[in-house]
């Protein structure tokens, strides 16, 4: 009866079939990364990004691809960085570095491949990782992975300065934060053969509370000269300590008298001079950035260094975490030889040599408008050479010295002499013609 009929008997599916998705363009992912409104969503955006063998198209094996996706890794990190470095996003840092797709992006910086596409972006990825990695244990979960990273990271490493220092100093930061790093001895000869005058140390001291450190400064915010002779109030705090028998500071176009050196910056003190080769600091220049303001310190060397002291120099961080960079005068945009670290409480930027001759440095403004706007103080200590004159440092007002205060236009920190009104200002200017 059925002879001759071609019957088909169709078997339905014991689950239906998902339907097939197009994986989303590596610009897709970009995008989705710039749109994050949470540090989760940022995050999230991770499972976008295939790990080696999960690829679904053959487009996304592409050297220009890879590259994107490389790119969205790094502006991941960095957004997450920047929501969650400052010390008042401590709960949330936490919680990145427990998230399983944290996880997944070590995996993917730890993924080899072509130098081109990624050596340039695992570099800024592992610096991210190592801001984000303040607690002792706070990366032993993905160890494995850092360290794999490190070692890919050093055979891409191309010799430029920036570069060399970056890595090192990330290095530095994920063993301290419990993942050893093999090839941290490797980076750090890297380092060395550059011959640089300045290097930072990770962890290298231990600091009171940045609130009990300042209270103990005599610190004061004082109206100083701009170089277009304009007054204006500093917005940092500032104050400058000495062993008796050293003078003044000249800094920002003022005279800074000596304070005595405070118990508290004394321990400090000799905690760096006991693990410096240099020097024996007997001075420093304190400086506090309130918590809630906007205060950084631009580009600039320190002044008189070889003349009144000592070319080496030591900055301890104290407080809120901030980004330290230094420049090469004369090519200040040449990004090869620009190097920027993040500082955390404890942490030392040591200067020697002829740093100051031909590199500028600069303290960054905060990253985040709520979770890095924390209190820090910095010290910056130094050594006073003995000048022809037998005295250390400048001479105030009553030393002998006002003709050279008139001739070099230095202000003495609180001195409150109004503004000279803008008539007598513009007859001065026209009788000069």
């Amino acid at each position: 009866m059925l002879a001759g009929v071609l019957v088909f008997i169709l078997v339905a599916p014991a689950t239906p079939l998902a339907p097939a998705t197009k994986p989303p363009s590596s610009r897709d992912v970009g995008r989705l990364v710039n749109e994050a409104a949470t540090v989760e969503d940022a995050l999230a955006t991770a499972r976008l990004l295939p790990l080696a063998g999960e690829e679904t198209q053959h487009w996304e094996t592409q050297d220009v691809h890879i590259a994107r996706r490389r790119k969205s890794l790094t502006a991941l990190l960095r957004r997450v960085t920047r929501w969650t470095v400052g010390g008042a996003a401590a709960e949330a840092r936490r919680g990145v570095l427990a998230n399983d797709d944290f996880t997944r992006c070590m995996h993917l910086l730890a993924e080899p491949g072509p130098a081109e596409a990624y050596a340039a972006e695992r570099r800024d990825g592992l610096r991210l990782v190592a801001a984000l990695a303040q607690a002792p244990d706070a990366l032993a979960p993905v160890a494995q992975d850092v360290d794999a990273a490190f070692r890919v990271a050093l055979d891409e490493l191309d010799g430029a300065p920036g570069a060399t220092t970056g890595l090192h100093w990330a290095a530095k930061r994920c063993a301290a934060a419990g993942a050893p790093v093999a090839t941290l001895d490797a980076l750090g000869a890297a380092e060395s053969a550059l011959r640089l005058p300045f290097r930072v140390h990770v962890n290298a001291v231990t600091l009171p509370g940045v609130g009990e450190l300042a209270a103990a400064l005599p610190l004061r915010a004082d109206t100083i000269a701009t170089k277009s002779g304009a007054l204006v109030l500093e917005r940092r705090r500032t104050a400058w300590l000495a062993e008796p028998g050293i003078g003044a500071l000249a800094y920002s176009g003022k005279l800074m008298a000596p304070e005595p050196i405070p118990d508290a910056v004394r321990k400090i003190r000799d905690s760096v001079n006991g693990m410096l080769d240099a020097p024996k600091f007997d001075c420093a220049l304190c400086n506090l950035y309130p918590a809630g303001e906007d205060a950084a310190c631009k580009f600039h060397s320190d002044p008189e260094h070889g003349s009144h002291w000592h070319l080496s120099t030591a900055v301890v961080s104290c407080g809120e975490p901030r980004r330290f960079a230094f420049r090469r005068i004369g090519a200040e945009d040449d990004e090869h030889d620009r190097h920027s670290f993040h500082l955390f409480d404890g942490d030392v930027v040591e200067m020697f040599d002829n740093c100051q001759d031909i590199y500028q440095h600069a303290v960054l403004a905060p990253e985040d408008a709520t979770t890095n706007q924390g209190a820090r103080v910095s010290l910056v200590f130094k050594n006073a050479l003995l000048l022809p004159s037998g005295k250390k440092g400048h001479g105030l007002p009553g030393s002998g010295t006002r003709s050279d205060r008139r001739k070099a236009k230095i202000k003495v920190a609180g001195d409150e002499r109004p503004k000279p009104k803008p008539g007598r200002r513009r007859r001065r200017a026209t009788a000069s013609r």
